[in-house]
């Protein structure tokens, strides 16, 4: 990582934190802790980085739908509520991923350092998981509320960590 991204999400984490009023413990940048031997997403695909089971368990309405959005690979599946979209970045670590304005911050996902970004418009809520180095999986949930759209996007992001872990 170049030192200036490695004293960019620094500061950023620092500004969040005084903005929140909450402490971090740590400056490590989301990806620096995962592991090394992820696999590569680009041999992932999209549409199965949820089974059978996990779209069952958050009530998808039919298969979802393949497509390249920009430089990411994803898959669309509807809900009653709204959307949930999953994209992989397989050239783009977590650090250069283009959030909407808004806040984000550092989440844990199955143990890898990922950030819960929720946007500026109401009922948009996203998990970022870094694979490595150079990657990531974002999982994008849209419904009518932001807190509802958040508490799935957190639900859901270990499946598809887990899923892609173990392909």
């Amino acid at each position: 990582m170049k030192p200036r991204s490695t004293t960019l999400v620094a500061a950023t984490t620092a500004i969040l934190a005084a903005v929140s009023g909450c402490s971090t413990s740590t400056e490590t940048s989301p990806s620096q802790q995962n592991n090394k031997d992820d696999p590569s997403l680009s041999e992932v695909a999209p549409c199965e980085t949820l089974t059978r089971n996990n779209q069952k368990s958050i009530a998808t309405e039919g298969k979802g739908k393949s497509k390249e959005v920009l430089d990411a690979r994803s898959c669309r599946w509807s809900i009653s509520s709204g959307t949930v979209n999953v994209s992989l970045h397989s050239e783009k670590p977590i650090e250069e991923l283009n959030f909407s304005k808004g806040t984000k911050k550092e989440y844990s996902i199955n143990k890898k350092n990922g950030l819960l970004a929720i946007g500026n418009t109401e009922g948009i809520c996203t998990v970022a998981i870094p694979f490595g180095d150079s990657q990531t999986a974002t999982v994008d949930v849209e419904s009518l509320k932001t807190a509802t759209s958040c508490d799935l996007a957190k639900k859901i992001a270990p499946m598809v960590e887990q899923n892609i872990s173990d392909s």
